[in-house]
Formats: C-alpha cells, structure tokens, sequence
C-alpha cells in the first residue's frame, strides 16, 4: 500500500494501533479522525506530510512515531489531548 485515501480508516471505532508499511508514502484528508480507541501511530520515514484532520477526534492517541514528516494541514490533532510532550511535527 503506498497510499491511504481521504477518510480510510474514519471512525473505525476499534482501531487501537497503526503501523505503516515501509511503501506507506501519503496518507488522506481525515484518515484516522474520530478513531476513538486508537493509542499508537508509527509511520514510515516516506511519509512527509499530515493532511489535514488526519488524527483529528484521536482522544486517545497517546503516542506518534512519524520520523518523516516535514508539514502538517490544518487541525491534524484537534482534541488529541492525550498527545503532550510525545511527538514534535512541525508546522508548515
């Protein structure tokens, strides 16, 4: 899989982890939003971009591994609340 589309895993309720496969390279508007149970998140260095409310409704997201990721879209971590002091993404 290279790419995840816009909304692919939107509000899957029971998603606790993610673990991008190494072709992973782009992920979609609102990939992961409102994926309430969803605490882990480890992407590919080929990721370089966080669309935007990619994690957005995430409020369990505790912990994001993106060590590719140079830009971000708007409202990425709306009400991740979980998410303090674990990750550093840069804005664009």
């Amino acid at each position: 899989v290279v790419s995840l589309g816009d909304d692919a895993y939107h509000g899957c309720i029971r998603l606790e982890s993610f673990t991008g496969g190494s072709g992973l390279a782009e992920l979609g508007v609102q990939t992961f939003m409102n994926c309430v149970s969803l605490g882990t998140v480890i992407l590919p260095d080929a990721v370089t971009h966080l669309p935007n409310a990619c994690f957005s409704g995430c409020v369990t997201l505790k912990s994001l591994t993106a060590p590719g990721v140079q830009t971000r879209g708007e409202q990425v971590f709306r009400h991740c609340d979980g998410l303090k002091g674990t990750a550093w993404v840069p804005s664009n």
